[in-house]
């Protein structure tokens, strides 16, 4: 590496950029685009597609065009972009499920209550399912007691 220093390097670099997009804007130097994958990413079990900059919803993109799905949906079906605040909520917890029948907007503290219940139903379920089988068990050895 010829820097020792990584803050010298990194510095160097944004300098070498802001000179290059300088050289751009004063026409010395044409504007070089590069060619981005439009395939969908998955980040974090959310599917992430690319959309064009002229479309009504790309305010709504990251820096590289790319705009979680399960928004765009929501977002096309409300007819509008989604203000950053709003949040689309999943009903079945499942991530890239992003059919319109599963997505529900929701504001930020109505989805940590909604998240907290959903949690809070799923270890109850799971309680009520190990005690009947406990309840199974335990009749099934006081069966075995009274047959002796």
């Amino acid at each position: 590496m010829a820097y020792k220093d990584k803050a010298l390097q990194k510095k160097t670099t944004r300098d070498r950029v802001k000179r290059y997009r300088e050289r751009v804007k004063l026409g010395l130097t044409s504007a070089w685009i590069p060619t981005r994958s439009r395939k969908p990413r998955l980040t974090k079990g959310y599917r992430y597609i690319w959309i064009s900059p002229e479309s009504p919803f790309a305010m709504m993109a990251d820096a590289y065009g790319y705009v979680a799905e399960h928004r765009l949906v929501v977002a096309k079906r409300l007819g509008r972009p989604l203000k950053r605040y709003e949040i689309v909520h999943h009903i079945n917890k499942i991530k890239n499920d992003n059919g319109d029948e599963n997505l529900h907007l929701v504001s930020g503290e109505k989805h940590h209550q909604l998240t907290l219940l959903e949690n809070r139903i799923t270890y109850l379920e799971g309680r009520v399912t190990l005690l009947e089988a406990e309840n199974i068990l335990l009749r099934g050895s006081n069966n075995a007691v009274e047959r002796v």
